[in-house]
C-alpha cells in the first residue's frame, strides 16, 4: 500500500528554471524525490510509471514526450529490469499480490467505495475465482456480478 502524501506537502513538480534546457519527467521526478517527504512513496511508484512513459494519455505509443524529449522507459520493477510497459505488465502480473490487488480494486471501483469491514470474504471470493480462471478478466467480472457482497448492500447501522 502506498499511503497518501503527508498533510500539507507540496505535490507539484518543481517549476523549470528560466532559460534552462527542458527536463524529462524522469529528471523532474528525480528532483522531486530529493524531498524526504516524497522519496519513500516515489521510489515505489516512479519505476512503474517510467515503464509506461512510452504511451500517451490515450495509450498510443510514443517515442518523445510533450516537450519533444526522447522517452526513456527502461526501469527496474521489484528487482527485474524492464524496457517498456509490456514487460512491466508481465512482471507485475507475476507478483504474488497482483491477483488480490486487481480483484480488490475492481470490487472497489465497481462498488464506488473502498472495501469495508465485513467485505473481505467477498473480495477473497473474487480473488479465488480470478486465480482459478487463470486470471481471465471476464471470469472476474462474472464473479463480481454474482457475488452477494456486491449485489446486496448492507444496512447502515446508526450510532
Amino acid at each position: 500500500e502506498v499511503p497518501p502524501p503527508p498533510a500539507g506537502v507540496d505535490t507539484s513538480l518543481p517549476e523549470p528554471e528560466p532559460n534552462a534546457p527542458p527536463k524529462s519527467l524522469r529528471e523532474r521526478l528525480e528532483i522531486h524525490r530529493q524531498v524526504a517527504a516524497c522519496r519513500t512513496c516515489h521510489e515505489l511508484m516512479d519505476p512503474i510509471g517510467f515503464a509506461f512513459e512510452g504511451y500517451d494519455a490515450i495509450g498510443a505509443h510514443r517515442e518523445v514526450d510533450e516537450l519533444g524529449l526522447a522517452i526513456d522507459s527502461v526501469t527496474d520493477i521489484e528487482g527485474t529490469p524492464v524496457t517498456d510497459g509490456i514487460e512491466a505488465g508481465s512482471v507485475i502480473a507475476q507478483l504474488p499480490q497482483a491477483s488480490e490487488c486487481i480483484a480488490r480494486r475492481f470490487y472497489e471501483h465497481a462498488g464506488a467505495h473502498v472495501v469495508e469491514a465485513g467485505e473481505e470474504d467477498a473480495v477473497q471470493e473474487l480473488v479465488d475465482a480470478f486465480v482459478a480462471s487463470d486470471y481471465d478478466f471476464r471470469s472476474l467480472v462474472v464473479a463480481l456480478v454474482v457475488n452477494d457482497g456486491f449485489r446486496y448492500a448492507s444496512a447502515e447501522v446508526s450510532p
